[in-house]
């Protein structure tokens, strides 16, 4: 079938369009509109449009084609099958002309979210997913901020002895102490014997040195030139989850950073309420380990632990405790 369609730049054409699927089934009005649904014409300007309809109009053919709504004025989707709804909605109407028009039912079936609310929905669930994602990442960083924070211990030489200051520290597993000689003499930060981690060499005026504890326990040291005056600890507990929960409740007490490397263990003690520290879990080597309170009476128990040198047996004092309530 021929439609004689305007164009402004080349005048009157004609379109040949085929057949649409069940087209016998509808009225030729529907038929002409679903013809006239599928070609897009762009057109330069209104007035261009409107003077190529009056021209269609006053050679007596009528177009079924609105230039507003070929124009891509009318964005709405059509499914040109047949309707799966029980009414017909009203098409846009199509004219030939400013002034006289003509209403035409056609079968319609709505597109099931148009291409922008569908952008605008995929935007919105990248925006929650980067939202979730985001949060998850502000949590992690702020606990491996808390936990790798660096705590600083000065060095200084008063009137009447050198000292550190402040000279017993506690610390979460995980932490990093910094010794900053702001005195005039050399120092260091040397940790005491039997375990001996770390040894810093001569400081001088404004100089540091700076140690991680990674495993949980009570680390003693002293200035190696001023053995008697200077003299510290870094004490670093262990941490107990969940801090408390019913009979029955699994807790993971954490221990270390990481497993315990070559020739370490952790030795870990435990107590009730009103009873003595007792040798719970020796010789560990994982840097968590967990206690199922089935069975156990409701109360508060406590946890602590150190690291131990297997090939001198010598072991850092143990850790503060971690507590637990079993309710």
């Amino acid at each position: 079938m021929a439609i004689w369609l305007a164009h402004p730049l080349l005048g009157m054409i004609v379109m040949t369009v085929p057949p649409l699927p069940n087209e016998g089934s509808r009225s030729p009005a529907a038929a002409w509109a679903g013809r006239a649904a599928m070609a897009t014409i762009s057109s330069a300007s209104a007035p261009l449009r409107s003077n190529a309809f009056r021209r269609m109009r006053a050679s007596g053919r009528s177009s079924l084609i609105d230039p507003s709504f070929i124009g891509g004025c009318d964005t709405r989707q059509a499914t040109l099958g047949r309707s799966s709804r029980a009414s017909q909605v009203r098409m846009p109407t199509l004219h030939t002309g400013r002034r006289s028009r003509e209403n035409l039912d056609i079968p319609w079936v709505p597109a099931v979210g148009s291409a922008p609310s569908r952008r605008r929905g995929a935007f919105m669930v990248r925006l929650t997913r980067r939202a979730s994602l985001l949060g998850l990442l502000i949590v992690v960083l702020s606990q491996m901020s808390a936990s790798a924070a660096t705590y600083n211990v000065t060095i200084v030489d008063p009137p009447a002895q050198p000292a550190f200051t402040p000279p017993n520290l506690v610390v979460p597993v995980g932490s990093t102490v910094m010794w900053t000689n702001t005195g005039n003499a050399v120092h260091n930060s040397q940790a005491t014997a039997p375990l001996s981690l770390w040894n810093s060499p001569p400081m001088s005026a404004g100089q540091s040195f700076s140690y991680t504890i990674t495993a949980a326990g009570t680390y003693s040291y002293h200035c190696r030139f001023h053995p008697a005056q200077m003299k510290g600890t870094v004490a670093a507990p262990e941490t107990a989850n969940p801090p408390s929960g019913g009979v029955g409740t699994v807790f993971t007490v954490t221990l270390a950073t990481a497993p315990a490397g070559a020739g370490f263990v952790y030795d870990v003690q435990m107590r009730s309420s009103g009873s003595p520290w007792h040798d719970w879990m020796l010789g560990v080597t994982a840097a968590s380990v967990q206690w199922d309170s089935t069975g156990q009476a409701k109360g508060r128990y406590q946890f602590r632990s150190r690291l131990h040198r297997l090939s001198d047996d010598q072991s850092s004092g143990y850790s503060p405790p971690a507590p637990v309530t079993v309710t």
